[in-house]
C-alpha cells in the first residue's frame, strides 16, 4: 500500500511539474507600436492580427507578417482612427514588423515613405 501511494504522489509531482514548464512555454503575444502614431498586434495563438492607427491624419499604420505556410500579409489602418483585424486559419504567423507612414500598403516600394521597423520572429 505504501509503495503504491508513493508511486501516485511521484506522478501527482512529475505532472504537475509538466503542466507548469509548459506554462512557461507558452507563446505570449507579440506588439509594437509608436507612441502617437499606432500600434499592431499578434496573439499568443499566433492567428489574430490587429493594426491600430491612434490619430485622425494622413499617417495609416499598418503590420506585415509572415504565415508558416509561406504567405506574406499586410493589414493596414487608416488615415482615421481605427482598427484593422485579421485572422489565420491554415497556418500561423511566424514573423511580423510594424509599419507607419502616408500611402497604401506599397511596403516594398524603394520610393515609400513608410517606415518599418525590422521584422521579428515570433
Amino acid at each position: 500500500m505504501r509503495a503504491s501511494t508513493t508511486a501516485a504522489a511521484v506522478l501527482v509531482a512529475t505532472l504537475a511539474t509538466s503542466t507548469a514548464a509548459s506554462a512557461q512555454m507558452a507563446a505570449e503575444a507579440w506588439e509594437a507600436g509608436k507612441t502617437g502614431v499606432g500600434h499592431v498586434s499578434v496573439s499568443a495563438d499566433r492567428r489574430q492580427v490587429t493594426a491600430c492607427d491612434a490619430v485622425d491624419d494622413r499617417t495609416k499604420v499598418a503590420i506585415q507578417y509572415r504565415t508558416t505556410i509561406g504567405r506574406v500579409i499586410v493589414v493596414q489602418a487608416g488615415p482615421k482612427k481605427r482598427c484593422a483585424f485579421d485572422s489565420i486559419i491554415f497556418g500561423s504567423v511566424e514573423r511580423a514588423k510594424f509599419c507607419y507612414g502616408p500611402g497604401d500598403a506599397d511596403l516594398a516600394g524603394v520610393n515609400t515613405l513608410r517606415h518599418c521597423y525590422e521584422a521579428e520572429d515570433l
